[in-house]
């Protein structure tokens, strides 16, 4: 029976609505709500992702300073085992004194849960729920005040080397204004800015050396005036990289003697160029040496050749051009060789002295006796006269030798290795195209197995579907209009849902038992036919047969049809409401009708 706006698409007049009559009635009746429904829920999804990006953002910001600050610190006091712990400790301080100009509601407890995330398992989670709450962490490390001065602040005061007490240490300075960056990232708007640096002045101002007069240089009158009135400012300005922040120093190597070892000292803003002669200190002492300069050049601390602190500085400038050459005293062999062996006397006569040309001195020697000759005598008859020898060819025979040898003995091995190395691929081949012909074979079976489960499971369907459709019970491909004709009749319950713009309906049948009402046979269709078919709670059945009747609520009037007749039953204002004083017990009886509470708040409300 049809109500209301139903009998408007009722195009055939028999008082049913079928599946695309239902749709349509469906969108008519509910699609501006689905609509809105849906609208609503793509505006909360871009908030949600807009929330998430700002929390990304900020916990970056936080990161950055976080990592700043421990850069300055290592850059104070080098690198140590509990600097990152006591980097965080003054973070976790600087934010939660900002948070007491705050006000934490939710969307700050969202910020600071991403900043907690960011940070696990480094922070626990007291730490969160102490900065929600507004507490004060480790006030004792990090504050600056006029009653007290932080432990952390105190020990890295005590504890710089004096050159970094004369003046404003940089590096100093940038920690001091990164965790005030910090501070005012956290803190409100309306709250006044904080300079960690102006805080901790009078005790920084306590340490604090003074600056040593720089010393009025000496004129020179050979020296060009470009070159003396040249600053060291401009110098360090036209070396240094752009954008270093400070910290870079400029370094010469000096060379005492050629060949020697250079060593690094610190120019102290002299215009030094390679070649130039100057006079450094040396030794504990300080004596000054002159020496040459080899390589002129600015770094950072970190990549200095000698640290910074410990470097010594030059003195001045030296009119010396090159080093002193070194005199090489006469060599005296008798005092540095041991004494040869003496020979045996040797007579010698004077030269015998002629005008033109002159000749060199030369020894007379004992004249040495011609060679003897022999006379042989004459050869007898009896003698005949030898065959001349042949000369044998000991090169060819030794090649000859060596190529039998080769055939005889060095050939046979060659042969038998080249037909193992033949046999062994030949085997590899063969292990290789049976290996391929397994997993063939493998796959195929596989393939097989896959088609006999898929066959197997389409068969136990049908069996299935002949089973349901033999019980006259609703089986999968039913019309949608004959399932009120199955032996179950109208079914207890029906739903529906919007899925890809068709409308899907589940049928559901119970059975009651004593207070409660239990499934026993649930369809779902789409497309003005059925889906799916399935027995529920198996031990009110007895094969496809019954125990016991379908309950079904008693028939009254709804103002506002919530589903279709065919199959179903319409529920009227009042017909849940008299039933369940509340929509708990409706969720409680009933659970397998709804998804969650909600759903059941919306049936018993909706009657």
């Amino acid at each position: 029976m049809l109500y209301g706006s139903q009998k408007r698409f009722d195009k055939n007049g028999d008082g049913k609505l079928k599946g695309a009559e239902w749709q349509r009635w469906y969108q008519y009746a509910y699609g501006d709500e689905i609509e809105a429904k849906e609208k609503r829920k793509r505006a909360n999804a871009a908030a949600e992702q807009k929330r998430a990006q700002i929390a990304a953002d900020f916990t970056d910001h936080v990161s950055d300073l976080i990592n700043w600050m421990y850069r300055d610190l290592a850059h104070l006091e080098e690198e140590r085992e509990d600097q990152a712990i006591r980097t965080m400790h003054l973070t976790l301080y600087a934010i939660s004194a900002a948070l007491q100009t705050q006000k934490v509601d939710e969307s700050m407890r969202y910020l600071l849960r991403a900043f907690w995330n960011e940070f696990q398992p480094t922070l626990d989670e007291s730490v969160y729920q102490a900065l929600c709450a507004k507490q004060v962490m480790f006030a004792e490390i990090g504050e600056i005040s006029e009653k007290r001065l932080g432990s952390f602040w105190r020990n890295l005061l005590d504890n710089l080397p004096p050159e970094r007490r004369v003046g404003k240490d940089d590096d100093l300075q940038e920690l001091l204004d990164d965790t005030s960056r910090l501070y005012n990232y956290f803190r409100d708007d309306s709250a006044p800015e904080i300079d960690f640096a102006k805080e901790i002045e009078p005790y920084w101002a306590a340490i604090r050396l003074p600056e040593e007069p720089e010393e009025a240089e000496e004129y020179d009158e050979d020296e060009e005036p470009e070159e003396e009135s040249k600053p060291w400012t401009d110098f360090y300005e036209k070396t240094v990289p752009a954008g270093n922040g400070g910290g870079y120093y400029q370094f010469c190597k000096v060379q005492f003697k050629d060949g020697g070892s250079p060593y690094a000292y610190l120019t102290g803003g002299l215009p030094l160029a390679v070649g130039d002669f100057v006079v450094v200190p040396v030794g504990n002492r300080n004596a000054e040496k002159t020496g040459r300069v080899t390589d002129v050049f600015v770094c950072s601390a970190q990549d200095a050749p000698y640290p910074p602190e410990k470097a010594k500085f030059v003195l001045r400038k030296s009119e010396q051009t090159a080093f002193p050459e070194k005199k090489t005293p006469p060599i005296e062999p008798a005092k540095n060789e041991k004494a040869a062996a003496p020979m045996p006397p040797v007579p010698v006569e004077p030269p015998v002295a002629q005008s033109v040309p002159e000749k060199p001195a030369s020894f007379e020697a004992e004249p040495v006796p011609e060679a003897p000759t022999f006379t042989l005598p004459p050869p007898s008859e009896q003698d005949e006269p030898k065959k001349p020898k042949r000369r044998i060819p000991w090169g060819w025979l030794a090649a000859a030798v060596a190529v039998i040898a080769f055939f005889v003995f060095a050939l046979p091995p060659l042969k038998r290795t080249a037909e193992a190395n033949r046999q062994m691929v030949i085997a590899q081949q063969a292990a290789e195209r049976e290996k391929r012909e397994q997993e063939e074979r493998r796959a195929e079976q596989a393939r097989l197995e896959e088609e006999a489960t898929a066959q197997r499971r389409r068969e136990e369907k049908q069996a299935r579907i002949e089973a349901l459709q033999n019980a006259d019970l609703p089986y999968p491909g039913m019309p949608y209009e004959e399932l009120t004709s199955t032996k179950l009749g109208k079914a207890s319950k029906v739903t529906h849902e919007m899925r890809s713009g068709q409308v899907r309906y589940t049928f559901v049948w119970q059975i009651r038992v004593g207070d409660y009402l239990y499934p026993v046979f649930v369809v779902t269709t789409e497309d003005e036919e059925v889906l799916t078919a399935e027995q529920r709670n198996l031990e009110y059945w007895s094969g496809m047969a019954l125990k016991g009747t379908i309950y079904h609520q008693p028939e009254y009037k709804p103002s506002t049809p919530s589903q279709n007749q065919t199959g179903g039953t319409n529920h009227g204002s009042n017909g849940l409401r008299d039933e369940y004083d509340n929509p708990e017990d409706l969720y409680e009886d009933n659970p397998d009708w709804f998804e969650d509470e909600d759903e059941a708040w919306d049936e018993w409300e909706d009657g």
